[in-house]
């Protein structure tokens, strides 16, 4: 009896241990999209795409272009349906891009919007900024408060060299409920260090025209002068 009692339980803590290397070779029971590099719960999103700013397993390079930011932002449930400012209450998307891209191949094919459940919109115009790297879609109209949307880059997409997207990329949104207007996303695509520069010395003033300095300040004297005080 005491025989049949030790092969039961070593029978059973076997047979948990099997079940538990099952669930691990199967991820838990989870995938990639619970960690939130792929879209897989993404509706629409085409097969192999992956979110912006994601790796892509695809291929990778200096020269292969990605989208590496967006805006709306994936995952966003409080999106405001127009932007401030936009003709006929249309709202901006816009994405973000590693390399200057083709603006021939920036369009309304391979950059998309669409409602879960309807068909794409048919933008006003898609563009790229004046240095290639900022796609932004404009809608013609408000987009449907309380709604689920997709955005989509498709691998037509290509740099200003020729080199395509080597994965799709999809993102998803809500906007908010009742409808209401937001302020365009900031480009800081063609910022640039600044300061101010003087051989003399930067002081504020307190008579008008008054002058506040709150800021970095940068003196660079001529050769062989010692620096100036601010």
């Amino acid at each position: 009896m005491n025989n049949f009692k030790r092969y039961f339980s070593g029978l059973t803590r076997f047979i948990a241990l099997l079940l538990g290397a099952l669930l691990a070779g199967c991820g838990g029971g989870g995938g990639e999209g619970a960690t939130g590099s792929t879209p897989g719960a993404i509706p629409g999103a085409l097969p192999g795409a992956i979110i912006p700013g994601a790796v892509c397993t695809a291929a990778a390079g200096a020269t292969i272009p990605t989208v590496t930011l967006a805006s709306p932002t994936n995952g966003n449930q409080f999106v405001t349906t127009s932007t401030n400012g936009v003709a006929g209450g249309g709202k901006l998307i816009t994405a973000s891009f590693s390399l200057a891209m083709d603006g021939a191949t920036i369009n309304a094919t391979t950059f998309t919007l669409t409602p879960v459940g309807g068909a794409a919109l048919v933008p006003v115009s898609v563009t790229l900024d004046a240095a290639n790297k900022v796609a932004t879609l404009t809608t013609a109209v408000a987009l449907l408060a309380d709604t689920s949307y997709t955005a989509i880059i498709t691998i037509g997409a290509k740099s200003a060299t020729g080199t395509p997207l080597a994965c799709a990329y999809a993102w998803s949104f809500k906007t908010v409920s009742p409808a209401a207007i937001g302020l365009a996303s900031v480009n800081f695509g063609l910022a640039a260090p600044f300061g101010i520069a003087a051989t003399a010395g930067v002081t504020n003033t307190a008579t008008a025209p008054n002058t506040i300095i709150n800021g970095d300040v940068v003196l660079e004297p001529v050769a062989g002068a010692t620096c100036n005080a601010v």
